[in-house]
């Protein structure tokens, strides 16, 4: 690192021992954060993590590092004052304790949720992983090492996923998890299934956060009206107009599927998760066409 780099970290280290991270967007996994991560990271008052998805509050190892690990991975800038602070970790939604972590940290912090259909958000999720089956190396560091505190069924299934003879099917998968669900199984990973049971994890939220402070739409909007929802969270983050029609806004992580999803475990999805979308419909006053 060059001494000029190491200066701006510092900088931002020792600027958010005082003032903390600004917002969070938190979920949904495949619901396009990676893209608005980059997006956000164009705006002249926002400076994102070196690297997208931290995993500090929601993974043990991670937040036992502490506050100064946290804080050492910004950077970028010698005047943190003028920035808006935030990172993107999309299992902060799903995971147990996360939400009470950041509320510890800092109450008042902004979080965004970019939700998506959650039998499309499961398949690709699922599409994810199974083309990461070509990288054990990588997964091997990424998933395990980092993730010690993985419970014995969980780095099963996960090892079955990513580095067994066949991989599994998606149809498999989700009837394994479903039967686990019926026995309040919610976190054994990689959890295609559970990950869409929004209404659970809002309600873990709003026990914490008032509903002022989240900010909630579906990846579709992103796509298809993208300068208008980047122009609400803008409104909503208290952010100067910055996205315009000549702003450079391209997609982030977009896979093609070998097949599409079945019919049959399709419909199945859909009739379990009808009764949770209802709830989660309730929950934030408003019905995404799901």
């Amino acid at each position: 690192m060059s001494f000029r780099n190491l200066l701006r970290k510092t900088a931002c280290t020792l600027w958010l021992h005082y003032v903390k991270l600004d917002f969070l967007i938190i979920g949904v996994q495949k619901g396009g954060t990676s893209s608005l991560f980059r997006f956000l990271e164009k705006h002249p008052q926002c400076l994102g993590s070196e690297r997208k998805e931290l995993h500090f509050f929601d993974i043990d190892a991670r937040y036992s590092h502490g506050k100064q690990w946290y804080h050492s991975q910004f950077s970028g800038t010698f005047r943190p004052w003028k920035h808006r602070f935030f990172e993107a970790t999309p299992g902060y939604l799903f995971r147990p304790r996360t939400a009470e972590r950041i509320y510890r940290y800092n109450p008042k912090i902004k979080l965004i949720v970019s939700l998506r259909e959650p039998v499309s958000r499961a398949y690709s999720a699922y599409n994810m992983w199974r083309q990461f089956r070509n990288k054990p190396a990588i997964m091997e560091r990424r998933v395990f090492e980092k993730n010690p505190e993985l419970d014995r069924k969980s780095a099963e299934n996960m090892r079955d996923l990513l580095f067994g003879k066949e991989c599994p099917s998606f149809e498999m998968l989700v009837e394994s998890e479903l039967e686990r669900i019926t026995r309040n199984e919610r976190y054994i990973f990689p959890s295609f299934v559970a990950q869409g049971i929004y209404h659970e994890q809002f309600t873990q939220y709003l026990k914490f956060f008032p509903k002022n402070q989240i900010l909630i739409f579906e990846n579709t909007e992103l796509r298809n009206s993208r300068l208008e929802t980047l122009q609400g969270i803008e409104a909503f983050l208290g952010l100067s107009p910055f996205f315009c029609h000549d702003t450079p806004l391209e997609d982030r992580n977009v896979r093609d599927y070998e097949a599409p999803i079945s019919q049959e475990i399709g419909e199945r999805l859909r009739e379990f998760y009808y009764p949770h979308n209802m709830k989660l419909f309730r929950l934030l006053h408003r019905k995404f066409e799901w």
